[in-house]
C-alpha cells in the first residue's frame, strides 16, 4: 500500500483522540531515541575500530624499528666497529666482533683474515705458515688456541716447525702433554705462543728448542726427562717456569733467565748433570725448594742483584749449592 502524504496524515490526526496522539508522540520519541542510541553506538564502533587500527600501526611501526635495529642498523655499527679494529690492526679483538656478527655480510671470511693478519703482525713477516688437518694431520689444536702432536701420523724432517695458524685457529699455547716424547734434533714454535702446559715436552728427543718471546709461563714437568736437550733459549717476557720443569735435562750446560723472570718452581732444574752456568735475574722473587739439587758441576752463577738479595732467596729451600759454587757473581 502506498505510504500517505502528508496531508492524509494530518488529516488523520484531526481524527484521534488526545490519548492515540499522546501514544504515538511516545512511539516516535522511542524511534527517534533508538535510532540515536544506534548512531552513538556506532560512531563508538568507528572511534574504537580508529584506535585499534591505530594501536596496530603503531606496534607494527615499533616491530618494525625494533627488527631494522636488531638485524640491520646494529649489525651495521657493529660491522664498522669490526673494520675499526681491523684497519687499526687490533685483529683480535677484530676477530671476536666479525664473529659475534654471524653470517652477517662478510664478516666470516674476514674473521679468518684477522687470524693469518695477526700471526703475521706477531711474526714481523707475511710468509707465516698456515696449517690444516688435511695438510698437517699430525697436529691437534682446542678452541683456546693450544696445540698437541701426534707422533704416529708425522713422517717430517728432524727440524719440527709448528705452524703459526692451524685449521684458522691462532696457535697461543702447547698444550698439556702436547708434544709427549715427541722426536725431534729441532722444534721451531710461532711467536703467538704464550705457555707451555704442564709435561708439554715431556721426555722429548729434542736437542734444541727457541721459546718465542711471546712466552710468558713454563708448566710444571714441561721439559722433564729431556735428556738430549742441549740447547734452550728461553723467552724475554718468561716470568714463570714450574716444578721440575727441566729435571733431568742431562745436556743442558747453561741456562740464562731474562730480566723480568720472577720464579723458579721446587726442583725445576734439578739433576741437570752437565748445567755449569745459570744466570738469575734481579727480578727473581722465588727460588722452589731444591731447585738446583744434583746438578754437581754448576761452577758459575751470574746474579742481577746483591749477595745478601741472594742469600734471602736460597734460605730455607735447600739451594745452597748456589751460594757454593766456584764463580759466584752478584752484580750489586
Amino acid at each position: 500500500m502506498p505510504e500517505k502524504n502528508i496531508q492524509e496524515q494530518e488529516t488523520e490526526k484531526k481524527h484521534l483522540t488526545s490519548a492515540e496522539r499522546q501514544k504515538l508522540y511516545q512511539e516516535k520519541a522511542t524511534q527517534r531515541r533508538i535510532e540515536e542510541y544506534k548512531k552513538r553506538k556506532r560512531a563508538k564502533l568507528i572511534k574504537i575500530g580508529l584506535i585499534a587500527l591505530a594501536v596496530l600501526l603503531l606496534i607494527g611501526a615499533i616491530v618494525a624499528v625494533i627488527l631494522l635495529e636488531k638485524n640491520v642498523w646494529k649489525p651495521a655499527r657493529i660491522y664498522e666497529s669490526a673494520n675499526d679494529l681491523y684497519a687499526a690492526e687490533e685483529y683480535l679483538d677484530a676477530y671476536d666482533v666479525y664473529i659475534s656478527l654471524g653470517d652477517y655480510k662478510d664478516a666470516p671470511s674476514i674473521a679468518a683474515t684477522c687470524i693469518t693478519k695477526n700471526a703475521q703482525k706477531l711474526a714481523g713477516r707475511d710468509d707465516v705458515i698456515i696449517g690444516t688437518t688435511a695438510s698437517m694431520p699430525w697436529f691437534k689444536i682446542d678452541e683456546n688456541g693450544a696445540i698437541s702432536f701426534d707422533e704416529d701420523k708425522y713422517k717430517g724432517v728432524t727440524e719440527l716447525i709448528v705452524p703459526d695458524v692451524f685449521d684458522n685457529t691462532l696457535v697461543t699455547a702447547v698444550r698439556d702433554n702436547g708434544f709427549f716424547y715427541v722426536k725431534a734434533d729441532k722444534i721451531i714454535l710461532p711467536p703467538s705462543i704464550r705457555s707451555i702446559g704442564a709435561q708439554g715436552f715431556f721426555a722429548a728427543e729434542i736437542k734444541e728448542i727457541v721459546l718465542p718471546d711471546s712466552v710468558e709461563f713454563i708448566g710444571e714437568k714441561a721439559f722433564e726427562d729431556c735428556e738430549q736437550l742441549a740447547k734452550i733459549t728461553l723467552s724475554s717476557k718468561l716470568k714463570e717456569i714450574g716444578s721440575a720443569s727441566f729435571r733431568n735435562c742431562n745436556e743442558l750446560s747453561e741456562i740464562v733467565f731474562p730480566e723480568g723472570f720472577e720464579s723458579i718452581g721446587a726442583r725445576a732444574l734439578a739433576s741437570c748433570e752437565k748445567l755449569e752456568k745459570i744466570t738469575l735475574p734481579a727480578s727473581l722473587t722465588s727460588i722452589g725448594n731444591k731447585a738446583f739439587e744434583g746438578c754437581e758441576k754448576l761452577n758459575t752463577v751470574i746474579y742481577g742483584g746483591s749477595l745478601d738479595e741472594l742469600k734471602v732467596l736460597c734460605s730455607g729451600y735447600e739451594n745452597d749449592i748456589i751460594l757454593s759454587v766456584k764463580d759466584l757473581i752478584c752484580k750489586k
